[in-house]
């Protein structure tokens, strides 16, 4: 168990690729796993959407006033050295990009985490206790000949133009189409891994989720944009504002963009999304685990 104190704990392992076109020097196959804690003395207020029958949740008031200011400062001082796009089309139609940590800045980033995120971390330690499931991030980098795919992502925007926002629609996932690696069965007597394919959150399944934490500069407000728009099959929208310390939990299968900017022309602002990929992984086969993290959060 996670000491209830101090740093999360938070141990890597190995992941066995089943798509050789990510068998590439790039792509790194360890995913890190966070230990249960029996408590967390945190409390926070739910506000909960479905789409297609999906879920996202976004946590109100989890941080401190002090962890909000950490996060701040620390978004102001580090260094975001690469750019980021939406999609692979995106640079073709000249989208404005993000900022984002390159691989040595983000792994700094999440083995010495700001106070804020380690308190996120033990969030995640948390559930993986009351949840009775594993919980651990994808694989920290798989990367084929044309594109990359990190379990832990950072988006450091000044703007963003409409054009940008309609180019960027993305999934971070999708299991239903079919993993490049596997997932062990932690419930089954012999040793074998889950399907390739699977619905996310399914009974005995993997849960596959995308925690999303905002942080912004003071003078930034959640009129500005740059929040983030959900899409359901009929193209449906749901937009969560950017707000300074707010949490989203979304199954990351659910399509997304950045909303477009709306910050006032001669103000210079920014906002950053952290960005963790979780698998909360079953050990035993009932009951749902999309069911569960829903009861957990909402009664926590």
């Amino acid at each position: 168990m996670s000491s209830l104190t101090g740093k999360a704990i938070i141990h890597k392992e190995s992941i066995s690729l089943t798509s050789e076109c990510y068998n590439t020097p790039n792509t790194i196959p360890l995913a890190f796993c966070f230990e249960p804690i029996l408590t967390l003395n945190r409390n926070f207020t739910l506000e909960h959407h479905a789409i297609d029958g999906k879920d996202l949740f976004v946590l109100h008031g989890y941080f401190s006033d002090q962890e909000g200011q950490n996060l701040r400062e620390f978004s102001e001082t580090t260094s975001f050295s690469q750019k980021i796009y939406g999609s692979a089309e995106s640079t073709d139609y000249g989208e404005i990009p993000a900022k984002m940590m390159n691989g040595k800045e983000r792994w700094q980033f999440f083995a010495q985490p700001p106070s804020a995120i380690n308190a996120l971390f033990k969030l995640f330690s948390f559930l993986s206790h009351k949840m009775d499931a594993k919980v651990l991030t994808l694989p920290w980098c798989l990367s084929d000949q044309k594109t990359s795919s990190n379990c832990v992502a950072t988006n450091f925007l000044t703007e963003n133009a409409p054009k940008s926002a309609k180019l960027g629609k993305h999934q971070d996932y999708n299991p239903e189409s079919g993993l490049a690696f596997a997932i062990p069965c932690l419930y089954s007597a012999e040793e074998k891994s889950h399907p390739n394919r699977f619905a996310n959150g399914a009974e005995g399944r993997p849960l596959m989720i995308t925690v999303m934490v905002y942080a912004t500069a003071e003078n930034f407000h959640s009129d500005y944009g740059m929040g983030t728009l959900f899409y359901d099959r009929e193209e449906k929208e749901i937009k969560i504002d950017c707000r300074h310390m707010q949490i989203v939990f979304f199954e990351g299968d659910i399509w997304h963009t950045i909303e477009e900017s709306r910050i006032p022309q001669g103000l210079e602002s920014w906002r950053v999304s952290y960005v963790f990929k979780l698998i909360f992984n079953p050990k035993k086969k009932k009951p749902s685990l999309r069911n569960a993290l829903y009861e957990q959060l909402r009664s926590h």
